[in-house]
């Protein structure tokens, strides 16, 4: 059993360029906040510090309109000048900062995922504290999504891999052993958003189901 979960970082790789969606999703409107402000706000509801927020493409424009969002004790801006190169170059740079942090542990939370709620974040802490399995995966229906939760040790493991690799599937299929798949009952973990059309579909639901105000959004542009 491990001892303290506070050890583990949350890292929230949000420097894609969001081609397909055809603007900054993470400066879309969800709710009064923006997305990236909303996994934010998930990430601190299940007490991971620090919280390390990888951006890329857009990172000066994201960096402007979100300044007070990211400006705070408990955020840790990594820019990702290699992001071109795919997640795994994101994944690396936020692995860095996490271990300049000290972190013990990290938590790979994906921006297109501001729909997963805090209790997934926290079924999956409790799992890895009280485990002495080194990567935590959660699964619904027998299919295996995100966030995950990496040992430093395995972090460190994939600061190795080249870009050219499979990324971290490669590593976790070589560790399969090392592998704690927690059961949930959240559909959340096997979605994303990547066109306009999930987008709406996902805030939607969420606005729905949140019982959000719906009345006010936070800076962005959105898309209708």
């Amino acid at each position: 059993m491990r001892e303290d979960g506070r050890t583990i970082a949350g890292v929230l790789l949000a420097a894609g360029a969001s081609r397909r969606m055809g603007t900054l999703k993470q400066l879309l409107p969800w709710g009064a906040k923006t997305v990236i402000e909303q996994c934010l706000s998930t990430f601190r509801g299940a007490e991971l510090d620090p919280i390390v927020v990888v951006l890329g493409f857009g990172a000066d424009e994201i960096q402007a309109r979100l300044h007070p969002a990211l400006d705070t004790d408990d955020v840790r801006v990594a820019i990702n000048t290699r992001h071109e190169e795919g997640m795994l170059s994101s994944i690396q740079c936020g692995i860095r900062t996490a271990q300049e942090a000290g972190s013990k542990a990290i938590l790979l939370g994906l921006v297109d995922q501001p729909f997963v709620p805090t209790t997934v974040l926290r079924s999956l802490i409790a799992a890895y504290r009280a485990s002495d399995r080194p990567i935590v995966v959660p699964h619904v229906c027998g299919r295996r999504g995100h966030p995950i939760i990496l040992s430093m040790d395995v972090a460190q493991q994939a600061l190795g891999l080249d870009a050219r690799s499979d990324g971290l599937r490669t590593l976790i299929r070589e560790r399969e052993a090392d592998v704690l798949a927690v059961p949930l009952e959240a559909r959340e973990i096997l979605r994303d958003m990547d066109v306009p059309e999930d987008y709406r579909r996902e805030r939607d639901a969420w606005l729905k189901s949140s019982g959000a105000d719906t009345g006010t959004v936070a800076p962005g542009t959105a898309v209708r």
